[in-house]
């Protein structure tokens, strides 16, 4: 009877156990009282915004004496492992030095963190978010520290990324495009054919003077065509190659010509002039 109480003991303290937590209790490394606790941050910090700022705050007030060190990656290991970056290495360390809440910037930091290099900086923990990190393997980054229960998790600021930011730009090419053009950027300098840079500066022009003489409002459909055609002779040049559609371009129309199209889409002849001035006129009296 008490060989199978035992045996019963034992079954259920196995069960109990379970198998080991991918992430040890936090208490395996005991925090330091007598001097700042050393935290350890890392990441690529690519056209630095408050997302950043903001994740680099809750890890300077982890605790309340907190001397907060931030790796920032070189171009080198950001380039393979998650590509091409806007900000050069020199200019992310600049950033992030910049940053009230960051005590010291460690240039070059190593993609994966190991007991060598928490030793030559003396880190008490290592923080990121709660998103996860590989290597070029597939394993946790952090799994190293975790093990050790010297990791803190810290949360992300929705609504704000790099990619974001980025998507942005993408979004409206050409919007920034015109604005720098405007600023004295060379198309070549942004990479923009020459074709479509004059015809982006022809275009503003044009739009500054429609916007200046507002009673000639009819130009603006006239405007548009010339914008159509305009791109349809940067594509050909661009490409070279002949368009591809058969129905030819339709020639550049003056406003102030009788075959001019109206709102309906329709050519105008003399009578539909006249007309068109007979009813201008009777609105005028009838607005009297």
């Amino acid at each position: 009877m008490s060989s199978n109480s035992n045996n019963n003991n034992n079954n259920n303290n196995s069960t109990e156990s379970g198998p080991s937590s991918p992430i040890p209790p936090v208490d395996l490394y005991s925090v330091p009282t007598n001097r700042p606790v050393r935290v350890y941050v890392d990441g690529i910090y690519d056209l630095f915004h408050f997302g950043h700022a903001r994740s680099l705050e809750q890890a300077k007030k982890l605790f309340p004496n907190t001397f907060l060190l931030v790796g920032v990656c070189n171009d080198a290991i950001t380039h393979k492992m998650k590509g091409k970056t806007v900000m050069t290495d020199k200019e992310r360390y600049e950033s992030v030095r910049h940053c009230r809440w960051a005590d010291e910037v460690v240039e070059d930091a190593p993609w994966v963190v190991n007991q060598e290099f928490l030793d030559q900086h003396s880190i008490d923990f290592v923080a990121h978010g709660e998103d996860m990190c590989y290597d070029a393997d597939g394993n946790d980054v952090y799994a190293f520290v975790k093990s050790q229960g010297r990791f803190k998790t810290i949360k992300r600021t929705d609504g704000i990324s790099t990619s974001d930011l980025i998507l942005r730009i993408v979004k409206d090419y050409d919007s920034y495009v015109k604005r720098n053009l405007k600023r004295g950027y060379k198309a070549e300098d942004m990479n923009v054919p020459y074709l479509k840079a004059k015809r982006f500066q022809v275009e503003e022009k044009v739009n500054d003077a429609v916007g200046k003489i507002s009673q000639w409002s009819p130009i603006k459909p006239w405007v548009k065509g010339f914008g159509d055609q305009w791109e349809r002779l940067v594509h050909h040049f661009e490409h070279k190659e002949t368009p591809t559609s058969s129905t030819p371009a339709s020639p550049l129309v003056s406003p102030l010509s009788p075959s001019y199209p109206t709102s309906s889409g329709e050519e105008s002849s003399g009578d539909e002039d006249n007309n068109h001035h007979t009813n201008d006129s009777n609105d005028h009296n009838n607005t009297k």
